[in-house]
């Protein structure tokens, strides 16, 4: 009836995989992110749409170890498809990096550009701040494996399907 993505402890990965994680719920051609590089072209990149998990509510967790590519999933989702952002403050990695491997094993990671969410919005530095922001509760955790993120995920849920 409706799908809660956790992206909490997501430090990221490649833009490529977030589209096509994104693609899973976003109609095809919309906007998932846009890319402004210091030496290549911008990028418009789109969703492709699998169609497998469009039109379902979607809630997605999110927390201070949350970023880059889960960022771009978590505002992609919450722009496109009306998702709602649960959890506390994002990391904030809007730029994008490149390693350069040296003939000696040594190798050099560096920044060639930003990203930027479908409504232009760059978060590098200062994160996404979810819809409820909500802390998790340790304690609680501790005392009888209650998560009460993720509980408040499914009230929204259920709230959003009814």
């Amino acid at each position: 009836s409706g799908i809660v993505l956790d992206l909490r402890w997501n430090g990221g990965g490649f833009l490529p995989i977030a589209v096509q994680i994104s693609s899973h719920f976003i109609p095809k051609g919309k906007l998932v992110v846009s890319t402004k590089y210091t030496w290549y072209p911008e990028e418009k990149m789109a969703s492709l749409w699998y169609n497998d998990l469009t039109n379902l509510p979607v809630v997605v967790l999110v927390d201070g170890m949350t970023a880059s590519a889960g960022e771009i999933i978590a505002l992609a989702l919450q722009e496109q498809i009306g998702a709602r952002v649960v959890g506390t403050q994002t990391f904030g990695k809007g730029s994008i990096q490149t390693l350069y491997d040296f003939a000696d094993g040594d190798s050099l990671k560096y920044t060639v550009g930003k990203w930027y969410a479908p409504n232009g919005e760059n978060i590098d530095k200062t994160g996404i701040t979810p819809d409820v922001v909500i802390e998790f509760d340790v304690d609680q955790y501790k005392a009888n494996r209650k998560d009460n993120q993720l509980e408040e995920a499914k009230n929204i849920i259920q709230s959003m399907i009814k």
